[in-house]
Parts: structure tokens; sequence; C-alpha cells
């Protein structure tokens, strides 16, 4: 029984952290033929697209939306450009 209980507040936590990372690092990831399986919230914000704009979709030919305006926008065009 204390056991489980330990186990319940363990997860609980590890969930909370899951959403903090979600909400404030920027990540996407790709399948080997460069689709977008998964895209943060914070990718999102910073892409300008809703994840269901996102998913499916390929990581190389994605454009950020033109009325951004986002420090880290020249960034992410230049490492969108390398890919």
């Amino acid at each position: 029984m204390l056991l489980q209980k330990i186990f319940s507040v363990l997860i609980k936590k590890l969930e909370d952290t899951l959403k903090l990372l979600d909400r404030n690092i920027i990540v996407s990831e790709t399948n080997l033929q460069g689709i977008i399986v998964y895209a943060s919230k914070a990718f999102c914000k910073i892409s300008g697209y809703k994840e269901e704009e996102l998913l499916g979709k390929s990581h190389n030919r994605l454009l950020l939306k033109q009325s951004i305006t986002n420090p880290f926008q020249s960034l992410y065009l230049r490492v969108l450009n390398q890919g």
C-alpha cells in the first residue's frame, strides 16, 4: 500500500515535469523521412502552427507564419534552412 502511494506520487511529479518541459522546451521529432511525428507546445508557439498542422508534414518545408514577431524567429529560420 505504501509503495503504491509512493509510486503514484512519483508518477504525478513526472507527468508535471513533462508538461513543464513541453511548454518551455522547443522540440520536434521526425521519422527517418523527415516527417514531423511530435512537436512540443513551445515548438508550436515559435513556429506559429498548431500541432495538428505540423504532424505529418515535412520538417524542412515549414515556413513561419508572417505575422509572428519573435526574438527566436531568425534563429529558427537559420536552423530550419540548414536541414
